[in-house]
């Protein structure tokens, strides 16, 4: 298959299953909206027509699509291939639309999710890793949200920064010399961002590059300066899945050598800057509770959440905003039950042929996240402690 057709093959999929009556009338009727626009759509997408664009047979095409249409549940999962190209919203739009059209959600064993490329993808977007992001989900440009933790930080709220660049365009910003310092954790662009030369270009641009590692990692090799930190064997934390359940791990062995753990480097730069007093954290057990504290009332609400309810329930799922709450299982079914419709997209997508850029949505792709169902979307690394200190922290958000 040519690189870059994937959601022509989804849209030629989703035409075999309409023209052969596998699609769910009573689940598009009640539980869509903008169907009769992606079918108006998708009747653009012959099998004969998908197979040139894709480079694959088209009976291939037509025994896919039978296979997923006539299916009792059928699951949709895709990782970063399909998601991190120039397509990746559309790709992402056109299996939500493929899974809505055949009512592939809220029943045991169907249903349409993304698997991150890190451990605690989910965990680290709920507590602010995220540069649009505050802990628990809350918007860093939210007046209220900002007002919060703030007061939570003991900082004046003017204080705190707006919303930043993620790293993709933090590139850009360093080329144009706008970013001009990077302390990153745990992250390798040199391999996880495309246009390798571009990136190398921008590192070495700056003027002072710190990184935080467990190894000598491509990125690492351009630094600065190299700070070797800990892998998650060697401390203990949270982690968060991609249905919400927080999950804890345990200390196995100690850093090796002159490696430290990477909460413990964050601490003493920033007293050293001084702002130690922001970070003044001696546990990992320490900067849990502040992070319960800071999503205290928020989406993905921790308040409720102790290490010891972790361990006595095998995990537990947010929001759980008191200590007697066991946590939340918020399955797609649940949302079903409360009214739940979503809106198919029925922009005109890329194939790979030439011409004009079309238009992109993220239609039901982001819909689905903002519900707080049980496939729920994340982005990158591990939590860490926040504060005011003149820290830039890169990562693969």
């Amino acid at each position: 298959m040519r690189s870059g057709t994937d959601s022509a093959l989804l849209n030629g999929m989703l035409h075999v299953i309409i023209k052969e009556g596998l699609i769910d009338e009573n689940f598009i009727r009640e539980r869509t909206v903008g169907w009769e626009e992606t079918k108006a759509l998708v009747e653009q997408y012959p099998p004969e027509r998908v197979a040139r664009v894709c480079g694959l047979k088209p009976e291939v095409i037509v025994e896919a699509a039978r296979m997923y249409g006539r299916a009792r549940a059928a699951l949709i999962y895709t990782a970063r291939g399909l998601e991190h190209q120039s397509k990746g919203v559309d790709n992402g739009v056109t299996a939500a639309n493929l899974a809505l059209a055949t009512g592939n959600f809220g029943r045991p064993g169907a249903g349409y999710g993304t698997l991150t490329g890190q451990g605690n993808g989910q965990g680290g977007r709920e507590m602010g890793q995220k540069a649009s992001q505050l802990p628990g989900c809350r918007e860093v440009d939210n007046p209220e949200d900002r007002a919060y933790i703030s007061s939570v930080w003991g900082i004046e709220e003017a204080d705190l920064p707006h919303s930043g660049y993620p790293a993709t365009l933090m590139i850009p910003a360093m080329l144009r010399k706008e970013l001009r310092a990077c302390f990153m954790i745990c992250s390798n662009p040199m391999v996880s961002l495309p246009d390798q030369h571009t990136v190398e270009r921008a590192l070495r641009g700056l003027d002072l590059f710190v990184v935080t590692d467990f190894f000598l990692s491509e990125t690492a090799e351009l630094a600065d300066i190299v700070l070797p930190g800990s892998s998650w064997a060697e401390d203990e934390g949270t982690t968060t899945s991609l249905e919400g359940r927080v999950i804890k791990y345990n200390k196995a062995v100690e850093p090796p050598g002159e490696a430290r753990r990477d909460w413990e480097i964050v601490c003493d730069l920033a007293r050293r800057l001084g702002k130690g007093q922001y970070f003044d954290f001696h546990s990992t057990r320490d900067i849990f509770n502040e992070l319960r504290l800071c999503t205290r009332g928020a989406k993905s609400d921790y308040w409720g959440i102790t290490y010891e309810k972790i361990d006595e329930q095998n995990g537990v799922f947010w929001p759980c905003p008191s200590a007697e709450h066991p946590g939340t299982h918020a399955s797609m079914s649940s949302a079903l039950a409360s009214g739940w419709k979503s809106t198919l997209s029925s922009h005109h997508l890329c194939t790979a042929s030439r011409g004009a850029r079309r238009r992109i949505s993220i239609g039901a792709y982001y819909r689905a996240r903002d519900l707080s169902l049980s496939v729920r979307q994340s982005n990158t690394a591990r939590a860490i402690p926040q504060g005011t200190g003149s820290l830039s922290l890169g990562g693969d958000a």
